[in-house]
């Protein structure tokens, strides 16, 4: 997708992150881990 958009405008630069959506990614992947987690304890 990035390939096409390039080649329309070739200054295009992808999309930054803000560190407040990073930091919600990191928070939510550390709440999967533990529920995972959570979940192997129950099976043994």
């Amino acid at each position: 997708m990035l390939q096409i958009l390039k080649t329309v405008e070739p200054d295009a630069m992808p999309p930054m992150q803000d560190d407040s959506t990073q930091d919600r990614n990191i928070a939510r992947n550390f709440d999967l881990v533990r529920k995972v987690e959570d979940l192997q304890q129950n099976l043994r």
